[in-house]
């Protein structure tokens, strides 16, 4: 499980990485990044989301979450 949080939909859910894959397309429009992860554009229940990528203080990936 992943921890993840979807803007105005769902906030700090625990989502599998197959969810998240679905949701973004795999990553697929990239819409920005910064210290503490990078976000991509996508999809879930027929709205649009965001989902941030986080990245760990030992700068390794780890959990993924909306944003």
């Amino acid at each position: 499980m992943v921890c993840a949080a979807i803007a105005l939909v769902v906030l700090h859910k625990k989502w599998r990485q197959n969810d998240l894959d679905n949701i973004t397309k795999g990553k697929h429009t990239k819409i920005g990044e910064g210290a503490f992860g990078e976000v991509y554009k996508g999809t879930y229940k027929d709205q649009q989301a965001a989902v941030k990528y986080s990245i760990a203080k030992s700068a390794k990936r780890t959990q993924n979450s909306f944003c």
